[in-house]
């Protein structure tokens, strides 16, 4: 069974989003966020992905035409390489976001936004608890000692 997650961005006070299918649990998807899309730019490049089945540690290899080409985990595997057209989804409030999260089973939405110190910053909700991410995964740490 799959751990159903969405992926955003805020800027100009909305927010664009994708959706990702695999591994949307905090010591997977929560983790590559924080260690590999912690910049504003890269993020809205993977956002240009549209819809993921998996995040990798990084954007989709060039070159590459086909989904099942990805194989190894280091890439993002768009669905757009299947043919499909799933663009990221663009909401007026987080309100609209978290409810189109519940709409595909979302357990986990992850926001790249501005935390009260003006700078970019991941955060987290789970099942309606909003956190920072670097202070859930350190949550997590602690609780798997």
């Amino acid at each position: 069974m799959s751990t159903r997650s969405r992926i955003a961005i805020e800027y100009d006070g909305k927010f664009e989003s994708i959706y990702c299918h695999n591994d949307g649990y905090l010591g997977y998807v929560g983790r590559k966020l924080q260690e590999h899309y912690d910049d504003p730019v890269k993020v809205r490049e993977l956002m240009k992905l549209g819809d993921i089945s998996s995040l990798g540690d990084d954007l989709k290899p060039k070159g590459v035409q086909k989904f099942d080409d990805i194989t190894d985990g280091k890439f993002c595997r768009p669905y757009s390489l299947r043919g499909e057209d799933c663009p990221s989804q663009f909401d007026d409030t987080l309100k609209q976001l978290y409810e189109r999260t519940e709409n595909c089973w979302g357990e986990f939405l992850y926001v790249y936004m501005k935390d009260y110190d003006g700078i970019y910053s991941w955060f987290v909700w789970e099942i309606g608890e909003r956190n920072r991410l670097d202070v859930a995964l350190k949550e997590l740490e602690e609780e798997r000692r």
